[in-house]
């Protein structure tokens, strides 16, 4: 389902990076962890509420950028590190690890059309979980939209915004993501 109404998921992925052809001879290994929790609660017919947390932290030394975690954007195709975050263009947000929080709220206007509220707040930094603060510097981002259900898949047109710099976004959507 693609417009979610109720129930809960988790999604954790654990990589081992064991070895390279190491082209400029400063290869150790590492290892990545990232985990999205969330669920989905309807009130009366129409409403509903959905909450996403998400996490991903590099344990070890890299010294390259390529395998950072890189937010922005909305992106629903999950290659490599990209995670999305409304109200930033893609890459806006990097570090080797991260964490977000996005929280939807969705109106059914008539049946598979609907009216959107997102609101997202993330950090990414190259050593998040140290020193105990995870909240501090928290960048944040909005959207509102429309979308539709179709037989091709969600048909979505959002504003995103953030008013930490200022910026705002129109997105648009057709389709499944692949």
């Amino acid at each position: 389902k693609v417009f979610m109404t109720k129930g809960f998921f988790a999604d954790v992925e654990f990589k081992w990076f064991l070895a390279s052809s190491d082209y400029n001879k400063n290869f150790h290994q590492f290892s990545q962890v990232k985990g999205k929790l969330g669920f989905a609660t309807t009130f009366g017919d129409k409403l509903t509420f959905q909450y996403e947390s998400e996490a991903g932290a590099t344990l070890g030394t890299v010294e390259s950028q390529v395998f950072d975690f890189t937010l922005g954007g909305y992106n629903q195709n999950y290659i490599n590190n990209f995670v999305s975050l409304y109200g930033y263009e893609i890459g806006d947000l990097s570090g080797q690890s991260f964490l977000k929080s996005t929280f939807h709220l969705r109106y059914q206007l008539v049946e598979n059309h609907y009216a959107t509220f997102i609101a997202n707040y993330a950090r990414a930094e190259n050593d998040l979980f140290k020193n105990g603060q995870l909240f501090a510097n928290t960048k944040s981002g909005y959207a509102i939209g429309y979308s539709i259900n179709t037989i091709i898949g969600p048909i979505e047109l959002k504003y995103s915004w953030t008013p930490d710099l200022n910026k705002n976004y129109w997105l648009f959507n057709l389709g499944f993501w692949f």
